[in-house]
């Protein structure tokens, strides 16, 4: 495993653990909402954590830089303001969204700086790596 690997597995597990935990702890949520479209938005982010999971844990996407963790925080934030939207009606039901939103917006930032840094880095990272490999048609 080389280190730009293990950058991108880094970053990729922070997003997917954040979303992951989020999904999962809004299940109580779930059940103490009034009806069914005030109960969507949280099934929405149980979905996307579920999602994210199922993602990082398929194949060898950990280790890859991809959009799809930062387009999954994106659809989260999106997520809960339509939901707050859709709970306006009943501000006792949408107080918590208030909250939900705030975090989700600063998780979006964070992920999107780190987003940006991590592919500083990996570039850093793979150009010592890159200059050790001697192409096969220089050797003697």
């Amino acid at each position: 495993m080389t280190s730009t690997d293990l950058i991108q597995r880094g970053y990729n597990f922070f997003v997917v653990a954040f979303l992951g935990i989020l999904g999962g702890a809004l299940i109580p949520t779930i059940a103490a909402e009034a009806g069914w479209l005030f109960k969507l938005d949280e099934v929405g982010l149980l979905v996307l954590g579920g999602l994210a999971v199922g993602w990082y844990l398929s194949g060898r996407h950990r280790y890859s830089r991809s959009w799809v963790p930062l387009g999954l925080s994106l659809l989260a934030l999106a997520d809960k303001v339509v939901g707050l939207l859709v709970e306006l009606r009943d501000l006792q039901d949408a107080g918590d969204d208030f909250g939900l939103i705030q975090t989700l917006l600063l998780f979006v930032i964070v992920s999107a700086v780190t987003f940006g840094l991590v592919g500083r880095q990996t570039r850093q990272a793979s150009a010592p790596e890159a200059a050790r490999q001697v192409p096969s048609h220089t050797q003697q």
